[in-house]
């Protein structure tokens, strides 16, 4: 996966309304499609390009739910046998994690309520406040999605219950999930849930966040957060044969004044962990 930020200029030749809006997008390889999350227009767009003379040039765009969608935000791009790519997806406005299935244009909403709120649990029993940025974990059978939940200061995670009994013994395909048999379940792996601060260690009682804003993969059991309250970059690993992730800080400005107080005027790099 390759995500980038949509500079104003490109980003103003798809929806007027979002110039005054940064958007986000997934490419699914360089240089070939693009997902675009058109947060203003409330949309989700997917560019495909070809080549003319040896210059990348826009062949189509398509645009997914105008209508039924709310300030989409953060994406990530999951793999399935019977599908080319399925888009996991942010709805923002609406609370919700939804996914879609390009090549048919289904959209499915796979966990929240649709209100505020902060509570784990199965599918639409789950609640998010503001989730935004996403990164897939994991391998094949296990893979889980992770959200940066904005409102309740922590990150959720996302497991598939591929199988009946609750298990992830079957592959996971967009037939299954798009079937309505296929459930998810909703965690917190780090932070405490609502309560904003700052704290690095393991698990969610003994880390702390402040409106982690943005995700990024590194590998199937790391990914960076972009801890936006706290003015500092983290890094969250799971260990083999741990279950719980560790957070710690590895990038901020001065660590006692802008990560703990936000008044720090001094700008300092701190490497704590080597990737």
């Amino acid at each position: 996966m390759y995500p980038r930020q949509v500079n104003k200029k490109s980003f103003y030749t798809l929806s007027s309304k979002s110039q005054d809006r940064l958007g986000r997008l997934q490419m699914e390889e360089p240089e070939e499609d693009i997902f675009i999350a058109d947060s203003e227009a409330n949309r989700l767009v997917l560019v495909t390009f070809s080549k003319s003379s040896g210059e990348k040039i826009i062949k189509e765009y398509k645009m997914f739910n105008r209508k039924s969608l709310l300030k989409p935000e953060g994406m990530c791009l999951l793999k399935v046998p019977d599908a080319e790519t399925l888009v996991v997806f942010s709805d923002s406005g609406h609370n919700r994690i939804k996914i879609l299935e390009p090549q048919t244009g289904r959209i499915k909403t796979l966990c929240g309520t649709g209100l505020k709120g902060y509570k784990n649990g199965v599918g639409f029993r789950s609640m998010f406040n503001k989730p935004t940025s996403l990164c897939v974990v994991g391998k094949d059978e296990s893979r889980s999605i992770m959200v940066a939940d904005v409102g309740n200061h922590c990150i959720r995670q996302i497991k598939f219950n591929n199988n009946s009994n609750g298990s992830n013994t079957k592959p996971l395909t967009a037939k299954y999930i798009f079937s309505g048999r296929c459930t998810v379940e909703v965690t917190t792996v780090l932070g405490r849930g609502t309560k904003r601060g700052f704290l690095d260690g393991t698990g969610r009682q003994q880390t702390m966040l402040n409106s982690p804003s943005k995700l990024s993969m590194i590998n199937s059991s790391t990914f960076l957060i972009s801890d936006s309250g706290n003015s500092c970059l983290r890094l969250a690993f799971r260990n083999p044969g741990y279950e719980e992730y560790t957070l710690t800080t590895i990038l901020s400005d001065d660590i006692d004044k802008a990560c703990i107080n936000g008044t720090g005027t001094k700008e300092e790099e701190l490497l704590r962990h080597t990737i």
